[in-house]
């Protein structure tokens, strides 16, 4: 029993010892860091990086230019023939991106983000007759905006490096 005492009085020591070197330890690197302040607060640098980083985070946050606003706007028009009644969509990139968004988040299925493509890039005029196909044609969502998609899409060729 005795040398259990004395085991347990000898961890408590060193465990004390530990905590006790752990403090110093920090308040000698504490001491450090601030010489190191005093040093060195008039060094050009730390605002020269400041504000690097302040106009680097400027320009990533800037509204992108015009010219690139006009790109993402532009639409494609496609015209289909479904069951020997015309179709006209205008796709643009944003309503591309949702599009693959929607289908790609998990939230929506194929089917609902398909009807919402369609519905949101459909002409005024022809309008009435997607509604149509939608509600009488199963399946139609789905069928119409692969068209649709397949007609917006530019083949791009893609060659795996070795």
């Amino acid at each position: 029993m005795d040398a259990v005492k004395a085991i347990k009085k000898m961890e408590l020591e060193h465990e004390t010892d530990l905590i006790r070197l752990q403090l110093e330890e920090a308040r000698v690197i504490t001491a450090d860091r601030q010489h190191a302040r005093e040093q060195h607060k008039d060094h050009w640098m730390p605002p020269a990086l400041t504000m690097i980083l302040a106009l680097m985070v400027g320009l990533m946050c800037a509204e992108t230019p015009s010219r690139g606003s006009e790109a993402m706007s532009k639409e494609t028009i496609i015209k289909l023939d479904v069951e020997d009644q015309k179709l006209e969509f205008g796709v643009g990139v944003k309503d591309f991106n949702d599009y693959q968004n929607e289908c790609m988040s998990g939230q929506t299925g194929m089917v609902d983000a398909s009807h919402n493509f369609l519905v949101r890039t459909v002409s005024k005029e022809t309008g009435t007759a997607l509604q149509g196909f939608l509600k009488d044609y199963p399946g139609a969502a789905i069928d119409i905006c692969g068209a649709v998609i397949s007609k917006y899409r530019k083949p791009l060729k893609i060659t795996v490096g070795k």
